[in-house]
């Protein structure tokens, strides 16, 4: 009987780190990097909309306050400020 492999990609595996309805901000480390433009100065707190996978990495659709936009933000740029209702 021939033997079956499964390959499981270790990115997906891993937990979301943020949920639907969290409060988010984006880390200094972020603005250290990007620096501080018009349009990222604005993005003062976000609502996590949704979340999906891009080229193996998990990827989340931020509505940005007072900023009125939605944009897609990586995991590692992100900072949790509290918990959604859910």
């Amino acid at each position: 009987m021939p033997a079956v492999i499964y390959s499981v990609s270790k990115t997906k595996e891993t937990p979301a780190k943020f949920n639907i309805g969290d409060l988010v901000k984006l880390r200094e480390s972020f603005y250290k990097y990007y620096g501080r433009n018009h349009d990222v100065s604005e993005c003062k707190y976000g609502i996590v909309m949704s979340t999906k996978w891009l080229y193996g990495a998990r990827v989340y659709e931020v509505y940005w306050m007072p900023y009125s936009v939605v944009l897609k933000e990586m995991e590692h740029r992100l900072d949790l400020l509290s918990k959604g209702f859910k």
